[in-house]
C-alpha cells in the first residue's frame, strides 16, 4: 500500500493532532466503495477547511487590533515584510468579520441569537453563514417554515448517507441549499437523491427517527440520547413539536425560537 501523506520521508508536515485528522480522512476515503460517496467526503472536508481559513483570518484581525497598541508595531507593519503577510491577511480578516457579522446579524433577526449561537453559525465560517442567513430571509416563521424542511432533509441525507455516517453537526451545507430551493409547501425531492423520493411538507415524529438519533432543543435532528437534548417542560416536549405547526408563535418575530413564547416561540 502506497504511503499516507503523513507517513513521507522527511520531517513532519503538521502536527500530530492535524496529522491524525489527516489519517481519519484518508481512512473514511479508502473504505467509500463509490464515487459519489468519495466526492461528498472530498465537499465537506473541502468545506471544513475552507471555514477553518475564514476564521483564521479572522483571527488574525483580532490580533491586529491588539497589535496596534504597539507603536513599534505601527511602524514596522509597512516595511517589514513578515508584518506586511501578517497585516494582508489581517486585512482579509476584517471584511470577514464585517460580512459574518452582517449574516448572523440578518438570521438573527428572523430566528433569534439563541438559534444562531446554538448552530454556532459564526464557527462555521463564512460560506456557511451566508447560506443559513439567506434561508431565514426566505423561511423566516422557524416552526411553520424552516423546521418542517430542515428536520425532513437532514432525515433524508442521515437515510442515505454512506455506512450512516456521523455528522459532526446537525445542519449541512447542503441541508441549507435544499432547503432554499423548496420554495413551496408541496413535497420536495432533494438534490441527487438516489431514489428521487418526495419528502413531505412537515415536522418528523420521534418513531420516525434511525436508531441512535433524537431531537435537540430546537427541534433539530442530531445523534445522541433524547433525554440528553429534550427540555424538562412537557410542553415542549418532540410529540408537542410534531402538532405544533398550526399553533401560533409567541411575541417578538414570527418563529422565533428565542423569544417569550417560549423554547419554540409557542404561545399557551
Amino acid at each position: 500500500m502506497e504511503p499516507t501523506p503523513t507517513e513521507m520521508e522527511g520531517p513532519p508536515l503538521l502536527d500530530p493532532a492535524r496529522a491524525n485528522q489527516v489519517e481519519d480522512f484518508l481512512r473514511s476515503f479508502r473504505n467509500c466503495h463509490d464515487e459519489e460517496g468519495r466526492y461528498n467526503l472530498c465537499l465537506r472536508k473541502r468545506d471544513q477547511l475552507l471555514s477553518a481559513k475564514d476564521l483564521l483570518e479572522i483571527e488574525f484581525s483580532i490580533y491586529d487590533e491588539i497589535f496596534a497598541k504597539s507603536e513599534t508595531y505601527m511602524t514596522d507593519k509597512n516595511t517589514d515584510v513578515r508584518w506586511r503577510d501578517f497585516t494582508h491577511t489581517a486585512n482579509q480578516g476584517s471584511k470577514n468579520r464585517a460580512r459574518l457579522r452582517k449574516e448572523l446579524q440578518s438570521a438573527a433577526e428572523h430566528w433569534g441569537n439563541g438559534l444562531v449561537q446554538h448552530l454556532a453559525v459564526g464557527l462555521r465560517g463564512i460560506s456557511f453563514a451566508i447560506k443559513f442567513a439567506s434561508v431565514a430571509r426566505q423561511h423566516r416563521h422557524w416552526e411553520k417554515e424552516a423546521l418542517p424542511r430542515l428536520q425532513q432533509l437532514v432525515l433524508r441525507r442521515i437515510q442515505i448517507s454512506t455506512f450512516r455516517r456521523s455528522y459532526p453537526f446537525s445542519i449541512e451545507p447542503i441541508d441549507l441549499d435544499n432547503a432554499k430551493a423548496w420554495k413551496t409547501q408541496d413535497s420536495f425531492v432533494k438534490t441527487k437523491d438516489p431514489d428521487n423520493a418526495a419528502l413531505p411538507f412537515r415536522t418528523v415524529c420521534a418513531e420516525e427517527l434511525p436508531a441512535g438519533y433524537t431531537f435537540d432543543l430546537f427541534g433539530l435532528i442530531v445523534p445522541g440520547d433524547a433525554a440528553a437534548h429534550e427540555p424538562s417542560d412537557s410542553r415542549h416536549s418532540i410529540q408537542f413539536l410534531c402538532t405544533a405547526s398550526s399553533r401560533p408563535s409567541g411575541g417578538g418575530h414570527p418563529g422565533h425560537p428565542g423569544h417569550e413564547g417560549g423554547r419554540y416561540g409557542l404561545s399557551e
